[in-house]
């Protein structure tokens, strides 16, 4: 009885505009925050719930199923894209995404594949612009998270994701492995694309893709973007936004999709040891004055590597309210007296107790200090040694 063409349109608008709400309203509230993140994640999953229902209704030829046999390429695409955002909804919590996920949406994808579906063109809905084939969305999903999104805020993923779904044109899906691909995946297998360092294990379902297309078309929206100083009409990223906030954005994507991975800069050493952390600036001069900080403002986390420029470390979710890519951090290896300061530039969450957190370390002789603007006496930290004709970095 379900009338499924119109399931999700009527809300369909209510939940892009609190999506939108909930990544550019300032100083939003944590409960907020988590009830809009339950509501627009709800939604998404709920419509993926219907659309497994009617492909499940017409594998079982249960009654009403040769009804759906004509809509089955719009009914597969609209569950790939419900799963695309419900992904994209978990990233904005950064995950876990468990296993169970590529195995069912490449499952979709073999069915329409396996009924020559996958390539049919079709409209995802009424008015909803250009067209699109089931392997697109798919193909939209991997490529989203090949893109490294826990390396990117909640607002930096969303931009991302609208820079992927105008470039898909330039991205194919094929069996063939090429000099060009860079990553591949398997259907029928619980894994998330990964990159092309050696040839994997030849199935029939194996996949490929490569980005050189996509990269030619990046590189000539981000010039544009830096000589207009303005975003082109010709791209919806889902809002008005600075090009400051865009440009970096772009920048990541290129990285992520060049036919050579980004190298680290310092070799990673794998370590086992505590490290007290305090978060936020006013914490930081706190304890650079040796001034007494709330006593529960510290926390103790477990440094899982090291390098010259930053470290891993596994983190307990309880209580992290503040933490995200980009927070600032004071850290203090065990036994040590001396601080260091930190980014989150990382952020992978295991489960809902715990997360794997990257950090570069951006100064490691830190100085609480008061400095002078023409008479006003502003607190800040140095964050390397003082020198004669040298800039320096102040927070």
């Amino acid at each position: 009885k379900l009338d499924w063409k119109n399931a999700d349109l009527e809300l369909l608008p209510q939940t892009r505009r609190l999506g939108r709400d909930y990544l550019t309203t300032p100083r939003l509230s944590r409960v907020q925050e988590l009830n809009w993140w339950r509501v627009s994640r709800g939604y998404w999953g709920g419509l993926v719930t219907v659309y497994e229902d009617l492909l499940r209704r017409h594998r079982g030829q249960e009654k009403g199923a040769d009804a759906l046999k004509p809509n089955l390429p719009t009914i597969s695409a609209r569950l790939l894209h419900a799963y695309g955002n419900r992904l994209k909804w978990d990233q904005f919590r950064y995950g876990p995404i468990e296993p169970t996920f590529w195995a069912a949406i490449g499952d979709v994808y073999l069915a329409a594949l396996q009924a020559k579906q996958a390539q049919k063109p079709l409209h995802l809905y009424p008015g909803s612009g250009g067209e699109t084939t089931v392997e697109r969305e798919y193909l939209k999903t991997l490529l989203f998270h090949a893109s490294s999104m826990d390396n990117l805020s909640p607002l930096e993923i969303e931009i991302a994701e609208r820079v992927i779904a105008h470039l898909m044109p330039a991205f194919t899906l094929v069996a063939e492995s090429a000099p060009d691909n860079v990553y591949w995946v398997d259907p029928a297998k619980p894994l998330p694309p990964t990159r092309l360092a050696r040839l994997p294990e030849v199935t029939a379902t194996l996949r490929f893709f490569a980005t050189r297309n996509a990269l030619t078309s990046l590189a000539s929206l981000q010039r544009s973007v830096e000589v207009s100083g303005a975003l082109p009409a010709a791209v919806n990223f889902g809002g008005q936004y600075s090009p400051r906030v865009v440009l970096p954005v772009l920048e990541h994507l290129a990285a992520c999709w060049a036919p050579k991975p980004p190298m680290r800069h310092h070799a990673r050493h794998q370590v086992k040891s505590r490290l007290a952390v305090v978060p936020g600036l006013p914490a930081i001069m706190l304890n650079l004055a040796g001034r007494s900080p709330e006593p529960d403002n510290t926390e103790a986390w477990v440094v899982d590597d090291v390098s010259q420029g930053g470290m891993g470390a596994t983190v307990p979710m309880v209580g992290k309210d503040w933490l995200r890519v980009g927070a600032l951090v004071g850290l203090q290896p065990d036994g040590g007296r001396n601080w260091l300061i930190g980014l989150v530039r990382r952020l992978a969450r295991e489960s809902e107790t715990s997360c794997t957190v990257g950090l570069e370390t951006i100064s490691k002789s830190p100085r609480a200090i008061v400095a002078d603007g023409g008479g006003l006496q502003t607190e800040a930290v140095l964050l390397e040694p003082l020198a004669a004709d040298q800039d320096v970095r102040l927070l």
